[in-house]
């Protein structure tokens, strides 16, 4: 028995050998662990280009084609666009010097290439965090100015109506059209089921509502990219600040919407889109016709999502910004970067039809009465 415990004692204990290896071991791993620190930079000045953000800024303002290859817009509009946030907004350049130009240059910079941060940052020259917290102030700002841009168009028969002859008189009513559109979004996993679309793809649904004129009248964000069209707006219809149809006015819209007053879709089992039409298959009946003329009236709302979404990027791809500001705080809603129309809408109307919706990433510009033209002689 002493012999057997003795055994088990010299199994438990360690040995020279081992104790041997084990000291081997702490030291190799102690100047592992110092040479990595002899080798690890410590407080490396970054940002330290001679091209700092606001020599960029008046450099390529100073270039038409480089200023709106970088910042989608012309110069005019954006000197436009900075003396209105300082205007309307009371922003001002920071204390340590940076301007509202290269403000709004990083905005830009970030909703017209779904540019990253880091991108950003080392572009003009600041912290990554200096770059989002700037741009927050820039997107409250173009936010404010919702009210100013985005608004109804007083008038009784629209003039894009009155002149086209296949709209007139028969559309003399309609006020605008009114759609959805998926804008590609990011969320917390926990919602993620919500936000995914038909498509499998995470989007919020946005809906808008625009005048003949292919200016929005009134928009809707954050709703889930699984909500259903008719459902948001309904509810957008209940707001304060819908421009709600009265009399015998009313909006277009496809046929996902109910065909109610105020709302006129087309008919349903007939054919509709512009592309079921040819001179080889005109409309043969009467309900295909008005269905033909609706799609061409309704078109505008499309047109309008298709030239935002082209000059923005953001719109088609949107980085790490997500929805976790709209979740946590639904007061702040539209401060989603990129979702709200108003910048879009700014330009159009500081630029002019033409500045404002030009040619934009291979995109045509839109020029009704042309397009108009173009309808007439397809007929």
């Amino acid at each position: 028995m002493p012999r057997h415990g003795n055994s088990r004692r010299n199994e438990t204990q360690p040995s020279d050998e081992e104790d041997y290896d084990n000291e081997l071991m702490w030291i190799y791993l102690a100047l592992e662990n110092a040479a990595a620190e002899q080798h690890v930079p410590r407080n490396i000045p970054c940002r330290t280009s001679t091209l700092q953000g606001r020599h960029y800024i008046e450099e390529v303002l100073a270039n038409d084609t480089r200023c709106f290859e970088n910042f989608r817009m012309h110069p005019h509009v954006f000197h436009n666009l900075c003396d209105t946030l300082r205007a309307n907004c009371g922003i001002r350049n920071t204390r340590k010097g940076t301007t509202v130009e290269e403000m709004v240059g990083m905005f830009l910079m970030v909703v017209g290439h779904s540019t990253r941060l880091s991108v950003v940052a080392e572009r003009f020259q600041h912290s990554k965090e200096t770059v989002s917290r700037l741009i927050k102030v820039i997107v409250r700002g173009i936010h404010s100015l919702s009210p100013t841009y985005i608004r109804r168009r007083n008038v009784d028969v629209q003039p894009e109506i009155q002149r086209c002859r296949k709209w007139y008189p028969f559309f003399k009513n309609c006020i605008g059209a009114i759609d959805g559109t998926h804008v590609s979004a990011t969320v917390p996993s926990s919602v993620r089921g919500a936000y995914r679309d038909r498509n499998n793809e995470i989007t919020q649904n946005v809906l808008a509502a625009c005048s003949h004129d292919m200016m929005f009248t009134h928009v809707v964000t954050g709703w889930e990219g699984s909500a259903h069209d008719s459902r948001i707006l309904s509810d957008s219809a209940t707001l304060q600040t819908f421009p709600a149809p009265y009399g015998e006015q009313y909006y277009v819209v496809d046929a996902g919407y109910p065909n109610i007053p105020g709302y006129m879709a087309p008919y349903k089992g007939q054919r509709y889109h512009r592309s079921d039409f040819n001179d080889d298959t005109p409309p043969t009946t009467e309900k295909e016709l008005f269905n033909q003329r609706h799609a061409s009236v309704r078109n505008v709302i499309e047109r309008c999502f298709g030239v935002l979404k082209s000059r923005f990027a953001i719109l088609r791809s949107m980085p790490n910004y997500g929805l976790i500001k709209v979740l946590l705080n639904p007061n702040e809603e539209k401060l989603e970067v990129g979702s709200d129309p108003t910048l879009a809408q700014n330009v159009r109307c500081d630029g002019g039809h033409k500045e404002g919706w030009g040619v934009a990433g291979g995109v045509e510009e839109f020029d009704d009465l042309k397009w108009q033209e173009r309808e007439l002689k397809e007929r």
